[in-house]
């Protein structure tokens, strides 16, 4: 196996070599579908999800998609040891739904979190926008995805992701204050460690996301600076494509110029001086319509009735209705196939699920 060098210096003569260090997340969600639902269930219907695309959702992402990525992943950390480093980003909802369709995708999970290589990443549970909304139900979703994390893989989580890298000083503060060390944001002026007065025990890696294989060869051969970090979308790698993100990735192990590193290494072996102040990034794209607006309002409405109740089948419904993926179907900018059909279409199912979920709450009162 190759071995990486480090700069020799003499009495005569120093050799410097600017090592760049790359974090490379490795990010698996898989979304939670609402079913149709239409206004006559209303008061009768109170699930709400589609089981069965669910099922069969997870179960064709887990054969095409996950499981190829975690052997690869898993071949990786074999063949280099200390030599490669990744870091994974699972949500809540694919761990749930991997654990009730797939027990073999967590027991491969599960395999691959004996690696040392590897730093897994923490976010909210649910993959809401609640960092935006409320200090108390963000923390509560965010240590509900800790135990779950720890529940499925025992494997605690020093970095946080927050759903969408949204970042502002105040959730930075909120992020400290549960014990991180490090947050991954959104693309950032540099590439390099931020930081805030409000969170100086927290630093801030921004991250790059990159459309597909070729544009992140290009762009890594391209980087200058001496920290770079990126997320590669395990649902992205198919069984054809595989040998191109694993030739990359030797590539890079390989490299005696780069290191593979985490957040986690990359926030511990920083100086105070190599941190500078960030102000707030918010790249989120599920509240930017009227339709998107007008949803995530109504829904946020009821958290002190919520709250008051303080009914565990009623509190995990609202939450499960927190999800961002509940507001993507309703963009004007959608790429891909809407489930619904139409934004609108969706805006209508979801407002028809919260009317049934508003009734409840009045009738349990």
């Amino acid at each position: 196996m190759p071995q990486k060098t480090l700069p020799q210096f003499t009495e005569n003569y120093i050799t410097i070599s600017i090592m760049k260090n790359i974090c490379i997340c490795l990010r698996i969600h898989q979304p939670l579908r609402l079913k149709r639902y239409r206004f006559f269930q209303m008061g009768s219907d109170h699930f709400y999800l589609d089981d069965n695309k669910n099922r069969s959702n997870t179960q064709q992402a887990v054969y095409n998609n996950y499981i190829p990525t975690v052997e690869m992943v898993e071949r990786l950390c074999n063949k280099w040891n200390d030599e490669f480093a990744v870091s994974i980003s699972i949500s809540g909802a694919a761990l749930e739904q991997m654990r009730e369709f797939s027990p073999l995708m967590i027991d491969r999970l599960k395999k691959l979190a004996g690696h040392k290589q590897i730093e897994w990443i923490a976010e909210t549970h649910p993959h809401s926008l609640s960092s935006l909304f409320d200090k108390n139900e963000f923390a509560t979703q965010v240590e509900n995805y800790r135990k779950l994390l720890w529940e499925i893989l025992e494997v605690e989580s020093e970095t946080f992701r927050n759903t969408d890298l949204i970042y502002t000083p105040t959730i930075g503060s909120w992020v400290s204050k549960l014990g991180f060390k490090a947050m991954l944001i959104g693309a950032a002026p540099l590439s390099r460690l931020y930081g805030s007065s409000l969170h100086p025990k927290t630093r801030l890696l921004p991250h790059t996301l990159l459309e597909n294989i070729n544009a992140m060869n290009k762009k890594i051969d391209e980087v200058e600076e001496n920290l770079y970090c990126t997320t590669i979308y395990a649902e992205d790698i198919t069984k054809a494509n595989r040998l191109e993100y694993e030739l990359l990735l030797n590539k890079l192990a390989q490299n005696k110029d780069i290191n593979l590193t985490t957040p986690r290494v990359v926030v511990s072996n920083a100086a105070p001086s190599e941190v500078i102040e960030l102000a707030a990034i918010q790249p989120h794209t599920w509240s930017q319509n009227e339709l998107q607006q007008e949803a995530i309002t109504q829904l946020y409405n009821l958290k002190e009735q919520v709250k008051q109740l303080n009914n565990k089948n009623l509190t995990n419904a609202w939450r499960l209705l927190q999800s961002v993926d509940n507001f993507k179907p309703m963009s004007l900018d959608l790429t891909e196939e809407n489930p619904y059909g139409t934004p609108y279409e969706a805006f209508i199912n979801y407002m028809n699920v919260l009317g049934d979920f508003r009734l409840m709450l009045k009738n349990i009162r």
